[in-house]
């Protein structure tokens, strides 16, 4: 666990990476607790990156669950921060 032996004060050379874009909730967490977190954007010929980035969202895809946690957080931070519950609902059902 992050708590466990890797906390980021008994292993200060420890460090995450996630692309651009993905995971932001897992960066915010990592981060929080003093983790150094990297975001990459994948740069290149086209002929190497698009694979690249289509093999990521076929990875992401797989996840529904984790997408379904990602929005349910943000719709939490949403009514957290005092947006009206009327929009939220509707972001919710669409």
């Amino acid at each position: 666990t992050l708590e466990g032996e890797c906390s980021s004060n008994r292993a200060p050379h420890v460090s995450f990476a996630q692309l651009l874009g993905e995971g932001d909730i897992l960066t915010y967490k990592l981060a929080e607790r003093g983790y150094k977190v990297y975001k990459y954007v994948p740069y290149g010929r086209v002929s190497e990156a698009v694979p690249h980035i289509i093999r990521r969202i076929q990875e992401s895809s797989i996840d529904r669950d984790y997408t379904s946690r990602t929005v349910k957080a943000i719709l939490n931070e949403l009514k957290a921060r005092w947006i009206p519950s009327k929009i939220v609902e509707r972001i919710k059902h669409d």
